[in-house]
């Protein structure tokens, strides 16, 4: 699923049904909607910056290489 997918289908999810246990692997790890929409969330602010600094450096590098 791709990340606008994931955020579409939280955000028409039903309030009641976010704080429901989801399964996360075989070790017995448990979550829900709720907290695995928060950790996803916080993963893509911290590489937020860093993917607009790396579409930027290639931005850079695609100008330059077609002005060889």
């Amino acid at each position: 699923m791709k990340d606008h997918e994931f955020y579409q289908k939280y955000a028409n999810m039903p309030l009641g049904v976010r704080q429901t246990e989801v399964l996360i692997d075989e070790v017995v790890e448990y979550s829900t909607p709720n907290k695995i929409y928060l950790e996803v969330k916080e993963i893509d602010d911290k590489i937020r910056k860093d993917i607009f600094r790396k579409e930027k450096l290639i931005r850079a590098f695609e100008e330059f290489y077609e002005g060889l």
